[in-house]
C-alpha cells in the first residue's frame, strides 16, 4: 500500500498539472504578444525540495561543498524548465531529479579538477617553496611526509577527475588510430 498523496514532499500529478498549466499560459502570452509568465512557485519550490533531498542521499551527502552542488542544481533546473516536454513524459519529478543529479555530478569533477590542479601544483613545485618560511623549527620530515600524501592522493585514479581521464584516453586514441590519407592506397608504377 503506498503512501497518501499528502505525504509525498512533492506531488508529481499536482507538479505535472503545473507544468501544463504553466505552457498553456505561456502560449496565451505568445499568441497576444505579451511578456510570457514566470516559472509558478509551485514548480520552483519542487525543484528546490528536489535538489535539497538529493543533496542527502548517501552519493552526496559527505561533500563540503553540497551548497554549491545545490546552487548549480537550481539553475540548472530554471534553465531547462521549459525543455520538459509533456508530450513525451508526465513524470516532471523525474526530468527534475536527473537535472539535479548530472549538477551534482558535474560539480563533483569540478571540485575534483580543483583539488588534483591544486595538488599538482604542489607536487611539482622543486625547491619545496611551499614549506619555506611558514615554519621556525626543522620540519623537514613533516614536509617530506606531507608531500609524499599529496603524491598519493593527488594523483591516484580514485582522485583524478572524469574530466582529465576523459582527455587522456582521446589522446590516446588520436594517438593510436592510424591517419589514412587519399595516398595511402596509391601504388607506385
Amino acid at each position: 500500500m503506498g503512501k497518501p498523496e499528502d505525504q509525498f514532499y512533492v506531488s508529481n500529478k499536482q507538479l505535472f498539472q503545473e507544468y501544463l498549466d504553466w505552457y498553456a499560459n505561456i502560449k496565451v502570452a505568445e499568441e497576444e504578444g505579451i511578456e510570457e509568465p514566470q516559472i509558478p512557485p509551485y514548480i520552483v519550490d519542487a525543484m528546490i525540495r528536489i535538489s535539497s533531498r538529493l543533496a542527502f542521499k548517501a552519493n552526496f551527502i559527505n561533500y563540503s561543498f553540497r551548497d554549491e552542488m545545490q546552487s548549480d542544481a537550481l539553475y540548472d533546473c530554471i534553465r531547462f524548465a521549459k525543455k520538459f516536454n509533456p508530450e513525451k513524459s508526465a513524470n516532471p519529478f523525474s526530468y527534475i531529479t536527473t537535472i539535479c543529479f548530472r549538477a551534482f555530478l558535474r560539480r563533483i569533477d569540478k571540485e575534483k579538477t580543483q583539488s588534483y590542479i591544486k595538488a599538482s601544483i604542489v607536487c611539482d613545485s622543486v625547491d619545496h617553496e611551499f614549506f619555506e618560511g611558514h615554519c621556525e623549527e626543522d620540519d623537514t620530515e613533516f614536509s617530506n611526509q606531507y608531500l609524499n600524501f599529496l603524491r598519493e592522493v593527488g594523483f591516484s585514479d580514485s582522485h583524478t577527475p572524469m574530466s582529465i581521464k576523459r582527455a587522456k584516453v582521446k589522446k590516446e586514441l588520436q594517438l593510436s588510430t592510424p591517419i589514412i590519407g587519399p595516398l595511402d592506397n596509391f601504388e607506385e608504377e
